[in-house]
């Protein structure tokens, strides 16, 4: 297993001397701490400063390196990572939300380091909660080294892409930059000046800050939990599937998967795949040693079941399962299946 840490002694000091805000590791979360074949490294991707390292001994954070953005919580599927400013239990219950970044000043709005440390994860659970709109003040964007160009704005696309295939409102987001420009995500709808919101929306905004903090244990389910529960022919965040005609049966998905977003009917019958239960962490994929798992993002759920049938290994008699269709020979389980039976006939006198 691959141990996951921030790096000890003067680093750590340093971040707490200079006020910055680590983030916070979840180390039992992390897809490294469950299987060395895991392939995740979206937070080493979305950092700027290069702060994560990933190698063959652990996934550690340089506290020296870090500022705190948070860009890495926002892209870490299994919410193994947390920042602490980013905390939606505050805000439930309101309909518009103003969030801005550390590069700007706004009394009334959540500031964040980068509005971009909002991932699915939370604008999904804030959706849930009432939130129908997103106004986000931020600075020039595009001269920041934290600007993500997977950050709030295409989170919030893909969230409408998922939402308009369930018939349910969009959530529209306007963002405001210092240099004067607008952004508008898909699904927007935002008019005039973003600080016109009326007397009871700035009031509402203000009160809301007075809430205090909950527990953040639910926010750390997949993304597409805080959505209306997805039908087939629907569209998902993330979608698995497995290939029927590659599937061995070796149910190693199934076992580390850590959503439980593959499972095994209780007549182990059919594998069943949930795709709001998937976090698109990948572990799946990373396991399986036939490449007959894969999961894709922002696609149509078309695969709610697998069919299975049962069998008992000719050669060492336990019973197994194996998905029907499968041109493999039915007679031998996933583990003799790879085990050369003929070695066992010779033997050196």
């Amino acid at each position: 297993m691959c141990p996951v840490s921030r790096r000890p002694g003067e680093a750590r000091l340093r971040g707490m001397a200079t006020g910055v805000e680590l983030p916070e590791i979840d180390a039992q979360r992390c897809v490294h701490t469950r299987a060395e074949t895991a392939g995740c490294a979206q937070c080493v991707a979305a950092c700027p400063r290069a702060a994560w390292v990933l190698d063959e001994q652990q996934l550690a954070l340089d506290t020296v390196r870090c500022d705190g953005c948070g860009l890495c919580t926002a892209h870490c599927p299994q919410g193994a990572l947390r920042h602490p400013a980013v905390r939606p239990q505050r805000y439930a219950g309101r309909e518009t939300l103003l969030v801005s970044c550390d590069r700007v000043t706004c009394g009334h709005a959540w500031e964040l380091p980068c509005v971009n440390a909002l991932g699915l994860r939370e604008i999904g659970w804030l959706y849930r909660a009432g939130l129908r709109r997103l106004v986000l003040y931020t600075g020039h964007c595009a001269a920041c080294p934290r600007d993500d160009p997977d950050g709030v704005l295409q989170r919030v696309a893909r969230l409408n892409q998922v939402l308009a295939g369930r018939a349910r409102p969009p959530l529209a987001v306007t963002q405001s930059q210092a240099d004067g420009t607008r952004r508008v995500a898909n699904g927007g709808g935002c008019s005039g000046a973003p600080q016109s919101h009326g007397r009871r929306g700035f009031l509402r905004s203000v009160l809301a800050l007075s809430v205090p903090d909950t527990d953040d244990r639910s926010t750390r389910e997949a993304p597409g939990r805080f959505l209306p529960p997805v039908r087939r022919g629907q569209p998902a965040l993330f979608v698995p599937r497995i290939d029927p005609l590659r599937c061995s049966g070796c149910d190693a998905c199934v076992r580390l998967c850590p959503q439980a977003a593959i499972a095994v009917s209780e007549q182990r019958d059919a594998y069943l795949l949930d795709a709001d239960a998937c976090s698109g962490c990948g572990l799946c994929v990373d396991v399986c040693d036939r490449d007959a798992v894969s999961v894709e993002q922002d696609a149509v759920f078309d695969q709610p079941r697998v069919a299975l049938q049962g069998a008992r290994c000719r050669s060492c008699g336990v019973d197994f399962h194996r998905p029907e269709g499968n041109r493999a020979d039915v007679m031998l389980c996933p583990v003799c299946t790879q085990v050369d039976h003929r070695r066992h006939l010779f033997q050196v006198l």
